[in-house]
């Protein structure tokens, strides 16, 4: 049985929970019986892995990608822990590569080393 993670607000605070059902309407009419609050989002949960490797260190401690649109709409990407092994220049082949915005591929990137 798929796997689901809510959102919800209740009042000014914004919480999380993991469900299981068989489709997102279940989900959504299991929270208006059940919840005394406003319902957000539900993403369904296709992939955990809940092994983490040991911290070595080996990173740079953040880059901001800042993706500019042909709108000249801006959006900037935090990307914390950044392998070493990297280059700049296959950071923002691979933004290039796979970013979207709008459903568009992004012109336009400039990268900055936090």
């Amino acid at each position: 049985m798929p796997k689901y993670e809510i959102q919800y607000k209740n009042n000014s605070k914004t919480f999380t929970d993991i469900l299981e059902a068989s489709s997102t309407s279940n989900i959504v009419d299991a929270f208006k019986t059940l919840y005394n609050a406003e319902l957000t989002e539900i993403r369904e949960i296709l992939y955990t892995d809940r092994t983490y490797p040991k911290d070595d260190g080996n990173y740079k401690k953040t880059k901001k990608i800042l993706m500019i649109n042909e709108d000249d709409f801006h959006r900037t990407l935090n990307i914390p822990k950044v392998k070493t092994t990297l280059s700049d220049d296959e950071l923002l082949q691979f933004a290039l590569q796979y970013l979207r915005m709008n459903d568009k591929k992004i012109p336009n990137f400039k990268l900055y080393n936090v």
